[in-house]
């Protein structure tokens, strides 16, 4: 769009839409006028607002926003919020800029998804009808547009390491005519604290820079690439006065925020802070430092504190002053070139009114050209630990013994998580070869377990085999990334890929078929080490997480080892800091290679001391790793071995190719025989028999698969998603036989009684519990062939409804099909008798009746 036919477009009304963050733990609205947190009705200038966190809390923070300052000419300018607006509803469908949701596990659009909840909107700065604008009261003049076109999107996770911050992500580009030079970028952090039992505001704000190293891979290795994070928090948590300990109204944690992109460009950094007083007559104040020949002091007028008007707040973002924290403000710090702390600086490092402003820049843009520009608003939780803080440890002129007693290991840990989910350590995005930056570690006197089976010619027939396990030690160099390459990823860590499902059905029975080749030989894309566990059956009436039961599951025996040592933060002594051990290395590295030793005798409470170290182990999830009963998860090749890469100067035969998961690329293995298909290794196929189902109801089948989480990182498990790989299935004769006998399709229930509480009995409405109950009925067809036309049709030969059945033979619930008792005129159909026809396009035909009772 061209910039005069986008400034006729602007005039008119902008189309507001909002959507709503709401699968993580911290939660929010977000709109395309660049508001987050809160919504804003431009005729009654009223709104709402949300910042939750965590979720399912009454507590709520301060939201972002962001800015944005450029020299225009000889003109200098910004624009922030409330001058952010998208375009008219009509110009927006042309344009394909409505907001859009997708999602990876609800099925909207995931091919295009890259999180579990992806928000994108396009807004400009160009609309300036005051109707919509306000007028800049400090340099008197109506709002000055840079003629930028904002693309947002946002990402959100539910993910145990994820589910703490969201991912906001911008394209900025100059859709103007004129070039843009010395842009910034800015974040502006604005709004207060508040809970169920906060009166007033006495909120605390602070940056976070170069934090204490997070422990992340083997060896108890700690660190980080460094980051600033600003931080927002209530001054001492909103503890229970009268008990002088926490509740459930208390409010415990921070938030903050982290430029995430770009980093590697910055030439300047600034982070300031305003303190705004109550009432009239109260002292106003932000630190601000003396001026300079080169940069002389600039008096903002009103209070001399928050800078106001374009020319004020483009002086700030651009200034390069990093504040000292708000906590710090009775301390002098004029010697180092800061204006004296006022009278009531006392008062003001103990909380109040806050707001805060980080920006980064400068920046020059062609008409035309784009900057992308992303950070994470990050949440953390007990922040606060000590109810007490504020009396037994504040003192304005000495606040470190009540700084040391706040706890920022939750803020730093999923900051850390932001910048990994960001921009995966380890993962060559763009192919360059180039991963990141790494650390090396070795660890030594690393088991290798060597087994050799010996013939004993003189033993008993049933012991003439056994085996000899031979132990050597040796010296393993784990390289472990921690940071990424450069290049965008927006990928949270995730379980290993769902198994490749198929269900074949009988009446009453469905047999769970599938081949785990990817599940379980698909690196994790952090570690890049196999971390496959186990698989898990689900079953439910609907998809719905909540439904499905947990029928089956099968996991790897093996053993967490929990080490006994000095936790950053002063944590929790006992971590983890490798991968799972199997029952066989334990034996063998702790027990003399006896078969007897039980890893569980050395529990918490009965730890091993060997040298220096002092360590416990636990089953890694159930060790359910029986695979021989029929009744539940088991192989249905029992014997078959395990295919192993061929070496490259062995012969190969086609019967051992396959194309490798991750790589894609052609792979050749040995002592492994492909299944049928060709698709996967007869070593991989698992099933299970779930049977006494009845027929006349559709079931929701999944099998999930799960990792052993990430050791040193406090990552737990993480598992598929069973809503996202549930396949629906019916208990029925499959449809290759419903051809060669003839048709036989029965509908049911029949006859159809409004009254008949089939809603109760899972015939309808499941999922579908806030629809209307005249839109919740269904008629079920069953015993189809694929592919067929269901006509329906009154007693006078009217054409009632037409259903199109096309699904592939192989499709599980191919049988099957229902009518939602609405005719083709979308209107409920009256009581009586009706006929239906089949048609198959091989010309079979049937024709039964259907009597409905309303």
């Amino acid at each position: 769009m061209n910039p005069r036919s986008l400034k006729s477009a602007v005039t008119l009304r902008p189309y507001l839409q909002s959507a709503f963050h709401d699968v993580g733990n911290l939660r929010t609205i977000v709109t395309n006028y660049g508001f987050i947190g809160q919504t804003l009705d431009f005729t009654t200038f009223g709104g709402s607002s949300l910042a939750q966190y965590p979720r399912k809390t009454e507590t709520s923070f301060p939201t972002p926003s962001i800015l944005i300052g450029a020299l225009l000419g000889r003109d200098t300018l910004v624009s922030g919020l409330a001058e952010f607006f998208p375009l008219p509803k009509n110009t927006q469908e042309t344009q394909g800029e409505t907001l859009q949701v997708r999602s990876l596990i609800d099925n909207v659009f995931p091919n295009l998804a890259h999180s579990e909840q992806d928000i994108s909107v396009v807004f400009y700065d160009t609309v300036t009808h005051p109707n919509f604008v306000a007028i800049d009261f400090v340099d008197q003049r109506e709002h000055r547009p840079l003629g930028l076109k904002i693309e947002q999107t946002s990402y959100a996770w539910s993910l145990s390491h994820a589910d703490d911050f969201i991912i906001f992500d911008y394209r900025i580009t100059n859709v103007g005519v004129r070039q843009l030079s010395k842009l910034y970028l800015g974040l502006w952090l604005a709004g207060s604290v508040s809970g169920a039992r906060i009166t007033g505001v006495d909120d605390i704000v602070g940056r976070l820079t170069k934090p204490p190293a997070f422990a992340f891979g083997d060896c108890g290795a700690s660190f980080n690439s460094g980051f600033d994070v600003v931080w927002s928090a209530d001054n001492d948590g909103n503890p229970n006065s009268s008990k002088d300990e926490f509740d459930q109204f208390s409010v415990t944690s921070a938030i903050g925020l982290r430029v995430l992109r770009p980093i590697s460009q910055f030439k300047k950094l600034s982070y300031n802070w305003w303190y705004r007083g109550p009432g009239e007559g109260h002292q106003h104040f932000g630190p601000r430092k003396v001026g300079t020949t080169s940069r002389p002091f600039r008096n903002f007028g009103f209070d001399d504190a928050r800078p106001f008007g374009d020319r004020n707040t483009y002086y700030v973002m651009s200034s390069g002053e990093v504040d000292y924290d708000q906590l710090l403000s009775a301390i002098d710090f004029s010697s180092v070139g800061w204006l004296p702390p006022p009278d009531s600086a006392a008062k003001i490092a103990m909380g109040g009114v806050v707001g805060s402003m980080l920006s980064v820049g400068p920046f020059d843009l062609k008409p035309g050209e784009n900057i992308p520009f992303t950070f994470a608003w990050v949440g953390g939780e007990n922040f606060h630990t000590s109810a007490t803080n504020v009396q037994d440890n504040w003192d304005p002129y000495n606040p470190q013994p009540y700084i040391d007693n706040l706890d920022f290991s939750e803020l730093i840990k999923n900051a850390t998580w932001a910048g990994w989910v960001y921009d995966n350590p380890g993962f060559d995005t763009d192919g360059d070869g180039y991963k990141g930056k790494f650390h090396t570690c070795v660890n030594d006197a690393v088991p290798v377990i060597e087994t050799t089976f010996v013939v004993d010619e003189n033993a008993a027939p049933s012991e003439t085999t056994f085996a000899v396990d031979t132990v050597s030690f040796i010296s393993v160099i784990d390289t472990t990334y921690f940071t990424g390459d450069g290049v965008p990823d927006f990928r949270a860590a995730s379980p290993p890929p769902a198994p490749a499902m198929r269900i074949s059905p009988s009446f009453g029975k469905l047999v769970v078929e599938w081949n785990g080749l990817e599940s379980e030989t698909t690196p994790d894309i952090f570690t890049n080490e196999l971390d496959f566990e186990g698989y898990r059956v689900y079953v439910g009436l609907t998809p719905r997480r909540s439904d499905m039961a947990l029928i089956s599951s099968f996991d790897i025996e093996d053993y967490t080892q929990f080490v006994f040592v000095k936790r950053f933060f002063g944590k929790h002594p006992w971590i983890v800091i490798r991968k799972p051990f199997s029952k066989r290395e334990i034996q063998i590295a702790y027990a003399r290679g006896s078969s007897r030793y039980d890893p569980l005798f050395n529990g918490i409470d009965n730890p091993l001391i060997v040298g220096d170290s002092t360590f416990y182990f636990t089953r890694q999830d159930y060790n359910q790793s029986d695979l021989s009963d029929l009744t539940a998860i088991h192989k249905l090749f029992p014997n078959e071995p395990r295919p192993h890469t061929l070496d490259l100067g062995k012969a190969f035969t086609e019967d051992t190719w396959y194309k490798d998961p991750l790589t894609g690329k052609n792979v050749f293995y040995e002592g492994g025989e492909l299944t049928a298909d060709g698709k996967g290794f007869k070593f991989y196929e698992y099933a299970l028999t779930l049977d006494n189902l009845l027929p006349s109801q559709p079931y929701f089948v999944a099998v999930t698969s799960f990792d052993f989480g990430s050791p040193g990182s406090d990552l737990g498990f993480l598992e598929t998603s069973p809503t996202a790989v549930a396949v629906e299935a019916l208990a029925q004769d499959r449809v290759d036989s419903t051809i060669p006998n003839g048709l036989n399709v029965i509908a049911y229930p029949n006859p159809y009684r409004v009254n008949g509480n089939y809603r109760a009995q899972g015939f309808e409405g499941r999922g579908r519990e806030d629809f209307a109950d005249e839109r919740n009925r269904l008629i079920h067809f069953t015993n189809l062939p694929p592919e067929c036309v269901i006509s329906v049709y009154s007693l006078d030969g009217d054409l009632i409804r037409q259903i199109i059945h096309d699904k592939p033979a192989n499709d599980p619930s191919a049988m099957h099909d229902t009518w939602d008792v609405i005719s083709r005129n979308l209107q409920v159909v009256v009581s009586g008798i009706y006929y239906f026809v089949v048609e198959t396009p091989s010309g079979q035909t049937q024709l039964g009746k259907i009597v409905v009772i309303m």
